[in-house]
């Protein structure tokens, strides 16, 4: 009889041991799933302060995310510094966002969302023109996303195939099929 009772203790220990770690899994991933949203909300409150500067320098931000320098352009030191700041201020966003979808801390789905503003600051000429010395304040991560679409990108307006050139670079980079399908499931209406 002493047999079956140390069996039963034993079986009940290896239950209550499978239990114990199926919560532990089970609360792990939840916390995942917390630091995940924790990390989106605190990249898209740092992004509602950037789009505030934008709006507030807008006038001034106008000529300098253009595709091609206008002609006639003169910019003067003080508008050179705000666009400088707005763009700098991007990328500290953009390095942080690529950092945690290399982490998988950032939901591939709202990671996509933030390519395409990658995308938009690389259209601009001011950003072309400066990343070769903004670059080097930027992770190796961050430079293989932008380095390859700068040398390619010309003055001349964005065709479709740099826009889908893009978005396959970024999703090489970085390894991340949901941006790589990004385009295809916004032509699909996905």
């Amino acid at each position: 009889m002493f047999g079956l009772e140390a069996s039963l203790e034993g079986y009940a220990a290896a239950i209550g041991l499978v239990g114990s770690l199926f919560v532990f899994l089970l609360q792990q991933r939840r916390l995942i799933q917390l630091r995940k949203q924790e990390n989106y909300l605190a990249l898209e409150l740092a992004s509602t302060d950037l789009f505030r500067f934008e709006a507030q320098y807008g006038a001034v931000l106008a000529p300098y995310m253009e595709a091609s320098r206008p002609e006639n352009f003169e910019g003067d030191v003080g508008n050179d510094a705000i666009a400088t700041n707005f763009y700098l201020q991007q990328l500290n966003l953009f390095e942080i966002a690529v950092r945690l979808r290399k982490q998988n801390g950032f939901e591939p789905r709202i990671f996509g969302s933030w390519v395409i503003w990658f995308f938009d600051a690389s259209q601009s000429w001011y950003f072309r023109d400066n990343w070769s010395s903004w670059r080097e304040n930027y992770t190796g991560s961050l430079r293989a996303v932008f380095d390859q679409p700068v040398k390619r990108f010309s003055s001349d307006g964005v065709t479709p195939e740099d826009r889908r050139f893009f978005f396959d670079h970024v999703a090489k980079s970085i390894n991340c099929p949901v941006v790589r399908r990004w385009l295809d499931d916004l032509e699909r209406g996905a």
